[in-house]
């Protein structure tokens, strides 16, 4: 599997190949595909969103054990016989048990991500679509902002009454906003 053939696949298809990776299981040419300047930057992408998965489903799965556990723990303190008391705190280790085995599992993955992830942070850094990326991401974090300036402004301008007259900074303010989009936006009167 090539490089091309990893970038073609379906996004359930990619995560997968990436948590077989994570575990050692993926077909060489597939991990050697992963790690191309052309694939770095989705594959980093994948290792973050696993790593918060992983992440999620820890603490999760912690509280649900606990409260699992506790209510056990209490059915023990009200059960009718010693013996139904004693099955319950059972009960209650071998969740325990089983949540901890769990998560020793669910760590070394997480372990194995964070691994990944400082091989897919230095390859995306070389990769030919690097710059790219970033400067989109800068540019779409700006365009929001934007966006949000130019609300706010032309807010302020629709809360002008009737009567109010704008001063020089309020009609240089809003010239601005018109400027930018050719509107002729004098005042409250020629709200665009």
């Amino acid at each position: 599997m090539d490089s091309a053939a990893v970038l073609a696949l379906s996004r359930e298809a990619f995560a997968d190949l990436v948590d077989r990776d994570v575990r050692g299981r993926a077909p060489a040419d597939a991990a050697a595909a992963l790690r191309t300047p052309e694939v770095a930057e989705r594959w980093y992408q994948q290792l973050v969103a696993s790593k918060k998965s992983a992440e999620s489903q820890l603490a999760a799965r912690s509280s649900e054990t606990k409260a699992n556990r506790l209510a056990l723990l209490a059915a023990a303190e009200t059960a009718v016989s010693e013996a139904q008391a004693r099955d319950l705190r059972r009960r209650s280790l071998e969740v325990q048990e089983a949540h901890l085995r769990w998560k020793a599992g669910t760590i070394r993955f997480r372990a194995g991500v964070e691994a990944s992830l400082s091989e897919a942070s230095v390859l995306r850094r070389v990769s030919p679509t690097y710059l790219p990326v970033a400067l989109l991401d800068e540019r779409a974090q700006l365009l929001q902002a934007v966006a949000t300036l130019r609300a706010a402004i032309q807010t302020h301008r629709d809360s002008f009454a009737g009567e109010d007259e704008p001063d020089e900074a309020d009609r240089e303010l809003w010239g601005h906003v018109a400027g930018r989009r050719g509107d002729q936006v004098a005042g409250p009167d020629h709200v665009a």
